[in-house]
């Protein structure tokens, strides 16, 4: 509620203010002013404005300038006071206007230097007057000082501090503070991190065609990140992502096993696997590794796409156990 005893005041109620002019004439020494219109002027904090009186041209007659204060109302500014210039009242039609005066610049001192030093600088004090701690501490704690110098994680758990309303809640020796697990205060945490493998081999795949990679088990996924063969990156940030494709062909006459990244659908990212023999017959095997650091934004996927140059014949990708079949995995290394 607005107050004569404002020292911080507003400037503005969400437009400028107008220049008003007087409505009623005020006699000498009272403490209401009837404006036409206040628009614009605040009314959550006591306001400051001067009024003057204008000629014929409407240019300002000398030495009618009051400088005052008050509180709006409506059209009327209520609680008026004249702080400089001689009070003769008002007549109607002079000028009021809500200006920056000498009061007002007062006022903003007095403020500021109440819990400043005039350097700028906090006074000693100003902003914990009164220290005071509620509730039980158990342990028969002792406060010698309102303000913790050096306090830690490690001294908020030991104090074992007990709120005493249930309000406020929980305590500071228990397994969180305030929802913050305090494992992460001792151990380093990264949730983000996935493996996924082959159990079963991956057949049918076309000659010299890139196939989306299928992955039918997960060693780990420690945030739920990985579905539908693919990896949803849950923030945005830099990750290492590695893959291995184990690719085999009935026929030994191809020239190279590739191994591709792609993100949102597209690819990104490939590798060669290594030369083979080329000859007639028998069957090849050949592997393929992927390992690289990648920028990803919360929401882009990840997939894996395989082929095998082997003159028309199909390719496998192997599967087995999590040691030796193909993989998958990743894991966040910092954040962006």
């Amino acid at each position: 509620m607005a107050s004569v005893n404002d020292k911080f005041t507003d400037v503005r109620n969400a437009a400028r203010p107008n220049t008003a002019r007087v409505s009623t004439a005020r006699t000498v020494g009272a403490t209401n002013l009837a404006c036409d219109s206040l628009t614009g002027w605040p009314t959550a904090s006591k306001v400051h404005f001067v009024t003057y009186q204008i000629d014929t041209n409407n240019d300002p007659i000398p030495g009618s300038q009051l400088d005052c204060y008050g509180i709006v109302s409506g059209s009327t500014i209520t609680s008026m006071a004249v702080v400089d210039g001689t009070d003769g009242g008002n007549s109607v039609g002079d000028v009021v206007e809500m200006l920056p005066t000498s009061a007002w610049g007062q006022d903003l001192a007095d403020g500021l230097t109440y819990a400043h030093e005039r350097t700028g600088a906090h006074k000693s004090g100003a902003v914990y007057p009164s220290p005071s701690i509620t509730g039980s501490v158990t342990g028969g704690a002792t406060y010698a000082s309102p303000i913790l110098t050096t306090p830690t994680i490690a001294d908020l758990t030991n104090m074992n501090h007990t709120h005493a309303s249930t309000a406020q809640g929980g305590t500071l020796g228990s397994s969180a503070i305030t929802g913050i697990d305090k494992s992460i205060t001792t151990t380093d945490s990264n949730p983000y991190k996935f493996s996924v493998y082959k159990s079963a081999d991956q057949t049918g795949i076309s000659d010299s065609v890139l196939t989306k990679i299928t992955w039918d088990s997960e060693a780990f996924d420690t945030n739920g990140n990985f579905a539908s063969d693919k990896y949803t990156a849950p923030v945005s940030g830099f990750y290492q992502i590695n893959f291995y494709l184990r690719m085999t062909s009935a026929n030994n006459t191809g020239y190279a096993a590739i191994g591709s990244l792609y993100k949102n659908g597209g690819e990104v990212s490939r590798r060669d696997g290594p030369l083979p023999n080329s000859g007639a017959g028998g069957s090849i095997y050949l592997p393929v590794y992927f390992s690289e650091l990648v920028q990803l934004t919360a929401g882009d996927y990840l997939e894996v796409f395989g082929y095998m140059d082997v003159a028309s014949s199909t390719v496998t990708v192997g599967g087995g156990s999590s040691s030796n079949s193909a993989k998958f995995s990743g894991y966040l290394v910092s954040r962006t």
